[in-house]
């Protein structure tokens, strides 16, 4: 953690250099960000609900899903440059180093410019959680909380997950895209309104989706068509543990695997 500190913190001072590049590059991912909402809110124009969630119901998940999704690409995004590294070989050099690969390869290319997506998503929280027809107790809170740390966690494991199978292969960043953004879509909207192979999909197999809505329906007492059990709602969060524990266990296992490029 000290290495990566002071890594990302000689990339933060550099990028801060460009202030106007900077500034320009923050405003211009909220905005992108933004279109996700809009769509929502175009939508709900012309209906009432959206699978029996209402439009602060489904605008709170695209909240959580996209501050989530956020977080792990502002502290975890770098490591989408691995394939490019096991593919030109230049992994060897954080090898060589006396500091963690993970922690080097995280700093290397780490940008403060991505908090554009935290900050324009977070601000759609706040107005969401502000317009919810929602009986906030302590029990739903303190899963509405989880439920968010719960689903960083996951998008965390998720970068790292599907980024190590650039050690077998080096060229599946797009293959890779499809869980951590492709779920991070899913999740932005009630999982029951999916067919039913994306809905098992992505909350039994790659949890992106049930990380944001399950611990949503108990925070918002929202419809659940799907019949999920009270007791899973309320677990929910805790299914970034087996996820984070494959990314580490495939992380390690990739590590030990590779071979440089032999140039």
């Amino acid at each position: 953690m000290r290495a990566f500190r002071l890594l990302a913190g000689a990339r933060v001072r550099a990028e801060l250099q460009y202030r106007a590049s900077f500034a320009s590059f923050v405003v211009a991912q909220a905005v992108v960000t933004s279109l996700d909402a809009v769509v929502i809110l175009v939508f709900f124009q012309n209906v009432n609900d959206m699978g029996g969630w209402t439009r602060s119901e489904v605008l709170y998940l695209y909240a959580v899903s996209t501050v989530a999704l956020g977080i792990a690409d502002f502290l975890l995004g770098s490591i989408e440059y691995l394939p490019q590294h096991v593919r030109t070989g230049t992994l060897d050099r954080l090898l060589l180093r006396p500091v963690g690969v993970l922690a080097q390869l995280l700093a290397e290319e780490f940008a403060l410019r991505r908090i554009g997506r935290i900050v324009q998503s977070s601000i759609v929280l706040v107005l969401a959680i502000a317009t919810l027809d929602a009986s906030w107790t302590v029990a739903r809170v303190a899963v509405a909380i989880a439920g968010l740390a719960g689903a960083v966690l996951t998008f965390c494991a998720l970068f790292v997950l599907t980024s190590s199978i650039s050690f077998w292969s080096p060229n599946t960043q797009e293959f890779a895209n499809a869980f951590t953004y492709g779920g991070a879509t899913v999740g932005e909207f009630p999982t029951h309104v999916f067919p039913q192979w994306i809905r098992w999909f992505f909350i039994g197999v790659v949890p992106a989706g049930g990380a944001v809505y399950l611990p949503a329906v108990f925070a918002l007492d929202a419809p659940n068509p799907m019949g999920v059990p009270q007791w899973a709602q309320v677990a929910s969060p805790l299914v970034c543990v087996p996820v984070l524990l494959a990314a580490a266990g495939v992380w390690r296992l990739g590590l030990r695997r590779y071979e440089s490029t032999g140039s």
